[in-house]
Formats: C-alpha cells, sequence, structure tokens
C-alpha cells in the first residue's frame, strides 16, 4: 500500500545518478554548497589488492560543479576514470629506468620502425591462446617422433601453472618482470628446478617471436641460476654393483625375473652415459655389440643430431651380452619398472643418477675430460668441471669399471651389509675355532 505521508527530505542525499557520477543536494551551511560523487578503483597497499573507493568534492557554485561532473562522466565513459595499481606503477617505473627516460612518443615511434622491420604484427592474441597452439604443435612432433613424451608433459605441467597466473594477458606485453616475480612465486628452491621453468618459458616465448606475435623474448631478461655440483646425485660403487645385480637376479614369487627386461636400459644409463629417455627410444640395431660403438638417431638424442659414438668402458658390454633382447617397453613403462627396482634394491634414486654416476666415475677413472664429454654428447667439457670433477677418486673410478654381471653380486653385498650397520643389525660372532 502506497504510503499518503510526504517521503523524508535528506538535504545532503544524492541525486539522480549519471554512468556513476553522481550531484549531491546543495547544503547552505557549507562555503561550497554543490559536490559531486563518483568512485574509482585504487591500489590499496595494506590489503595487497585493488579497492572501489568513493571519492567527492564540492565547489561555491552549481555551474563549476556541473562542469566537472561532465568531466567525470566522460572519463567514465573512455574507461580512464581509475588510478594505477602496484603492478602497472612497478611495469611504469621500469619502463623509465629501461629506456633512460626517453620520451614516450619517440619510444612507440622505434617500436612501430622495428614492427615495420621485423614483420611483426600487433595481436590480441593472449597467453592462453597461444600455450594451445604451442603444445598443439609440441604433440604433433611428438607423433612424428620428433620429441619425447615426456618432454610434452613437462611442457603441459609448467604452462598450465604460467596460464592460471597469465592467461588473459596478451603475447606481446609479458615483460622479463613479469617472468621474474612469477618464478619466485613459485619457490623454486632448487637452480635445476628454476632452470627447466625458465627454459620451458624461453621455448614457449621462443615460438611466440617465430609467429612474430612479439618481437623478442622476455627470458633472455631473466638469468639462470648457478647449479652447484652438490645438486648432482650420484651413486656409491656397491649400490651400483646391487642394483644392477639386483635387476639380473631378483625373482618375484611366481619365480618370474621381474625386471630382467629393463636390464638392457639400466647399463646404458649406467655405463654409456645415456638418458633414460634415449635408452628407452634406443632400438637393438642401434647398439653395435660387433664394433661396440652407438648409434644415435636424431630420434633418440637431445640434441636432435644423430651421432655414432665409440669407446665405451668393457663392462658395458658385459651387461648388454647378459641383457633380454629389447622388449618393446614404453617410456613409462620403463619408468615404472625402474622405479620399482630402485625400491626393490633400497637403493636411494637421485634425479638422472646413474647418467651422473657414469659421468662422475669415468672422468675419475680415464682423466679425459675430452672423452668423456664426447661419450656424453656434450658440446664443450665445461659441464664437467662444473658439475663432476673431484665428486669421485680414481680408484672409486677404476672399481666402477669392474662391475660385471661376474662381480656385480660380491660388491653389491657390502651396500646390504652399510643399509643393516644403519638399521642396528648386528651379525653373530663367528664360533671360535
Amino acid at each position: 500500500m502506497q504510503s499518503e505521508r510526504a517521503p523524508r527530505i535528506v538535504s545532503n542525499a544524492p541525486q539522480e545518478s549519471t554512468r556513476g557520477v553522481r550531484l549531491l543536494r546543495p547544503r547552505a551551511d557549507r562555503p561550497n554548497p554543490y559536490g559531486v560523487e563518483w568512485a574509482e578503483r585504487t591500489w590499496s597497499p595494506e590489503l595487497g589488492q585493488e579497492i572501489r573507493k568513493v571519492k567527492k568534492q564540492f565547489f561555491p557554485t552549481a555551474k563549476l560543479c556541473e562542469a566537472r561532473a561532465a568531466e567525470l562522466r566522460k572519463a567514465r565513459r573512455e574507461g580512464a576514470l581509475r588510478t594505477l595499481n602496484r603492478r602497472e606503477v612497478d611495469e611504469w617505473h621500469a619502463f623509465k629506468a629501461a629506456t633512460l627516460g626517453t620520451p614516450w612518443p619517440e619510444i612507440v615511434a622505434g617500436w612501430r620502425a622495428n614492427l615495420e622491420r621485423t614483420g611483426t604484427i600487433p595481436t590480441r592474441t593472449t597467453i592462453a591462446e597461444h600455450s594451445a597452439e604451442y603444445l598443439r604443435e609440441f604433440a604433433e612432433r611428438v607423433a612424428r617422433g620428433e620429441a619425447a613424451t615426456g618432454s610434452l608433459r613437462h611442457r603441459e605441467h609448467k604452462l598450465r601453472l604460467f596460464t592460471a597466473d597469465f592467461g588473459s594477458r596478451r603475447v606481446a606485453e609479458v615483460c622479463d618482470l613479469d617472468l621474474k616475480k612469477w618464478l619466485a612465486a613459485q619457490a623454486l628452491s632448487s637452480a635445476g628446478t628454476f632452470n627447466n621453468y625458465r627454459k620451458i618459458l624461453s621455448g614457449f616465448f621462443a615460438h611466440a617471436v617465430l609467429a612474430h606475435l612479439r618481437p623478442d623474448n622476455p627470458c633472455a631478461g631473466v638469468p639462470p641460476r648457478g647449479e652447484t655440483r652438490d645438486e648432482v646425485g650420484i651413486l656409491s660403487v656397491p649400490q651400483i654393483a646391487h642394483l644392477l645385480h639386483a635387476c639380473a637376479t631378483f625373482t618375484d614369487a611366481s619365480g618370474a625375473r621381474r625386471f630382467a627386461p629393463a636390464l638392457r636400459r639400466i647399463a646404458l644409463e649406467n655405463f654409456a652415459g645415456i638418458r633414460y629417455s634415449s635408452a628407452v627410444r634406443l632400438r637393438p640395431e642401434d647398439v653395435n655389440m660387433e664394433d661396440r660403438g652407438i648409434r644415435h638417431p636424431s630420434r633418440s638424442i637431445k640434441t636432435r643430431r644423430r651421432q655414432y659414438v665409440e669407446g665405451f668402458p668393457d663392462a658395458l658390454w658385459a651387461w648388454l651380452k647378459v641383457a633380454p633382447d629389447d622388449t618393446a617397453l614404453t617410456e613409462r613403462q620403463y619408468l615404472e619398472l625402474k622405479s620399482d627396482l630402485f625400491r626393490a634394491a633400497r637403493v636411494p634414486h637421485p634425479h638422472n643418477c646413474l647418467r651422473h654416476s657414469f659421468a662422475t666415475y669415468h672422468l675419475a677413472s680415464r682423466t679425459n675430460p675430452g672423452l668423456t664429454a664426447y661419450l656424453l654428447c656434450h658440446r664443450n667439457q665445461q659441464k664437467l668441471w662444473d658439475h663432476y670433477k673431484g665428486n669421485a677418486t680414481a680408484a672409486e673410478g677404476r672399481r666402477w669399471e669392474t662391475i660385471t654381471p661376474e662381480t656385480a653380486g660380491a660388491m653389491g653385498r657390502e651396500w646390504l651389509a652399510e643399509l643393516e650397520q644403519r638399521a642396528g643389525v648386528r651379525r653373530p660372532a663367528p664360533p671360535a675355532p
């Protein structure tokens, strides 16, 4: 029912709204009786986010007040009625510092000239859109045998995280400062993990440069972290011996040699320094038992360049002679079987430890960095000096080369004895003579 009473009049009540800008009712008790009220998005340092803040301004005459309201309505229509947030302020200061205070019209002119020179077309393609295209093309490379399935999984994982934070941003507007802050927010304590994230982002933006979506790669401004030798995980000689012996001889409840199908690949990783992904992709015909050499087709090696390598330790060929024929294990099946082997043998499993062990012991035994780098298919010897030199003695290296199917059992028992000692197990004393 409609009330018969007259509505209450509030002298300062807002008048009719026009695009979020409101004229306040005049108040005769103020020096400036005419006012206008509007809302802006502003940055709150306390909350660390944007908030909506209502502002008011007062004038001595109605004409001045209405003129100001007209300015505010125009600004709102043009999307300019807002303040910079913290990220935008940081970007602006970084931009001014990077350009040494150069006036922005000069920078824009140079930017346009560079677009014409490089053929780059300004685009509104977002990170999410380009990520989907990049992963689709990478999946096609995997299908053609030009890249590994594991590489695709790594890219999917990292780019899913990156897209969750930057998916709506345009590819061309992400800068190195954005990447530095994002990588720092991931709390990547390991230098190797940090560099892996950076490498995948670099490949992603390199693809964007080739697609003419942006003129440069922002990862160029994100320096990689220095990796230390302590981050390279290697196994002791008794641990390697026991692992190989278990792989060759372990039997399950049914009497089957469960891990034997992985022996060929385990031997290639440990005595040829081959990455696990390359060991999976190598075929029997790639391993030349007669001439004792290994052919790396482009499909099986990280560098994607075909190579033929000779000069591996004799122990490699001794293990390959007793290993079962290749069994067409997929990469995932091999990784699962390998992980189960490490658990069954109670041997620690640092990342890429067999390849790292090969580099460490071969360098210690042969003291020939050029040969070790050649067998690892490294382009130079720098990695050897940075990661492997000094991690093992020459005696340990020579002993590593004596791990054969005949000696592995006895050498591996040293590791089992160490495990018992750690667990506090005491063996009974031998009977007195």
